[in-house]
This record gives structure tokens, sequence and C-alpha cells, in this order.
């Protein structure tokens, strides 16, 4: 399963934040304020509790959105210019275990 994180945070130290910590949780950034997971359950809620967390100890009106999105939807994505990051963490990786 695939994750697509959004955030519209006005704060640019929480915002830097919020990057960063994606970032060390394997989320490639395809835009600026928008990431993608591909990852199992329990890794989305270790990082939606943090994100939770961070968003209710700063008094603010911004606000973080976590879509799922099955691969066969992810397929169908309609992609306009030239989005080499979309395109590398959307691809279908094979693995063969011996």
């Amino acid at each position: 399963m695939y994750y697509l994180i959004f955030y519209d945070i006005s704060d640019d130290r929480v915002r830097k934040h919020v990057s960063q910590y994606l970032e060390t949780r394997a989320c490639k950034r395809i835009q600026k304020s928008v990431f993608m997971l591909r990852g199992n359950p329990t890794k989305l809620a270790d990082i939606e509790r943090y994100l939770m967390d961070l968003q209710l100890s700063h008094q603010n009106e911004d606000s973080i959105l976590i879509v799922p999105v099955p691969p066969k939807l992810l397929k169908q994505s309609i992609e306009i210019g030239e989005n080499i990051a979309f395109q590398e963490a959307s691809k279908v990786r094979n693995v063969a275990f011996f």
C-alpha cells in the first residue's frame, strides 16, 4: 500500500521539522508539501502518532492529510509535466527471494 501525506503548515520551523521527520521515515518527497510512503500499517501508525502529537503541541490552524492509495489506483494517476520524484517513489519493485 502507498500513502500520500499532504500538509499545509504555516510556521517555517514546524514545516521543516515535519519534512525532515518524514524523510527519516523513508517517505519520498514528490512535491514541496507532499510525500509518498510505501509501507506497512505499523510504520504508518508510528508516523501518524508522531504527526498527531506534533500537531497537538502547536496550537495552530495547520493540517496534515494522509491518504491511502492502492497500487492499482496509483498506476492510474495522471501526471502532467515531469515529476521524477513521483515516478521514482511510485515504481513497483519486484523482489525475488531464494
